[in-house]
């Protein structure tokens, strides 16, 4: 059966985008025959954004006779520099989404990382890229996608680094945490990686406020704070997003309060308390 690929990217042309985040391609107008026929005939003349968009339809749509004129049609944009068709390309070989792009009857992580990397480097400075760049900072870093861990994935933290660095500076909170907890990791730049943990952690991402939390308590990187232990704690008991898992992290940072609280004054444990309840994260709502 013929995968339908929900979301590429946030694409340059509002027509384009809103073709791609249709979770069906049904009730879009370049359903029609005429719609198609002026399409194709954009994309004859050589328009970048129709050769895409063509492409993009054609392999979207639920004739699989039509797949390989796709494939080839994004290939051709690709060449042209569209990177959004780059990344349709590879997410189409990770996940194996259509025959061509599976290997015997595997998806083609290979290939589908090659046309990542492709989609990542002819991006312009100016593309809200950062879909890519967080894929490419995830599978560097090892770090499952949606449940899903490659084969072969080749680990390599000095790449994951340089792509979640590219994410981060498009203010994306996930990114700014992985790239905190990979910068810490060494003297040189551990620094900086505390700037980008807080960062993620003031935009309301549990995690890095545990992250932080665990510095003040072992009094690696930060000097150690009990006291703001506990406050970055109660703080990841009270924000963040995420789903899975959570019963869990806030059993876990319950203990670790706990744990803390018996180290603190009466005074100190108030103090802490009243800082974490005034909290209120700079971008709520986000994910």
């Amino acid at each position: 059966m013929k995968r339908i690929i929900h979301v590429i990217a946030l694409l340059t042309i509002p027509a384009l985008a809103s073709i791609m985040c249709s979770a069906t391609f049904a009730d879009s107008p370049l359903r029609s025959p005429e719609a198609m026929v002026a399409l194709r005939a954009r994309a004859v003349a050589g328009e970048i954004a129709a050769i895409a968009e063509l492409g993009a339809t054609l392999q979207n749509d639920k004739d699989q006779a039509n797949d390989i004129e796709g494939r080839d049609l994004l290939i051709k944009a690709v060449d042209a520099g569209w990177w959004p068709s780059a990344y349709f390309l590879a997410q189409s070989y990770l996940y194996g989404w259509s025959d061509w792009a599976r290997l015997d009857g595997e998806a083609n992580f290979s290939e589908g990382l090659k046309w990542l990397r492709h989609a990542g480097e002819i991006a312009p400075p100016d593309a809200v890229a950062q879909d890519v760049y967080r894929l490419l900072g995830q599978i560097y870093s090892g770090f499952p996608v949606k449940g899903t861990m490659w084969p072969d994935t080749p680990v390599d933290e000095a790449e994951a680094t340089k792509w979640y660095r590219l994410c981060a500076l498009e203010l994306d909170p996930f990114c700014e945490w992985q790239l905190g907890r990979l910068l810490i990791k060494s003297p040189e730049s551990a620094v900086e990686g505390v700037k980008w943990l807080l960062s993620a952690a003031n935009a309301g991402h549990e995690y890095p406020m545990s992250a932080l939390a665990e510095l003040y308590e072992t009094g690696t990187v930060l000097k150690k704070d009990l006291e703001k232990a506990v406050i970055w704690r109660e703080r990841s008991t009270r924000w963040g997003v995420t789903v899975s898992g959570r019963t869990e992290f806030e059993a876990r940072a319950r203990n670790k309060i706990a744990e803390l609280s018996k180290q603190l004054t009466p005074e100190q444990l108030a103090r802490a308390m009243e800082i974490a309840g005034q909290f209120k994260p700079s971008t709520p709502g986000w994910h």
